[in-house]
């Protein structure tokens, strides 16, 4: 049974297969619920790991103040090397056992 909400508000409900979630939509608009919405809940499991990648090397800044003649008395062994960033990424699992559940949230307009 639904609660009787005569001054409105908003519901929340929790259903582990599709079929239960028919009925409670169905019965929340036979109660005059509006804005009915069902989004499906599903556990993912990603594995977390620190990865290093390299910042590309386009060359040298041509917008910089120094003219060809500066490059060029630079030696080689100058130049910085490759920058580096390091990061988190996640990559979820291949196969994921478990099970689906869908939240429904609904409006019941203040009456």
């Amino acid at each position: 049974d639904l609660i009787k909400l005569g001054s409105g508000g908003r519901l929340c409900s929790f259903s582990p297969c599709i079929e239960q979630v028919q009925r409670t939509c169905e019965a929340l608009t036979e109660q005059g619920f509006k804005e009915i919405r069902t989004l499906e809940v599903l556990l993912r499991i990603h594995n977390v790991r620190a990865v290093t990648l390299q910042l590309p090397n386009f060359g040298p800044d041509s917008s910089s103040q120094a003219g060809p003649e500066a490059m060029e008395e630079a030696p080689p062994s100058a130049t910085p090397d490759h920058a580096s960033l390091k990061l988190k990424t996640t990559t979820p699992l291949r196969e994921m056992p478990g099970h689906t559940g869908y939240l429904t949230f609904a409006t019941k307009p203040r009456t």
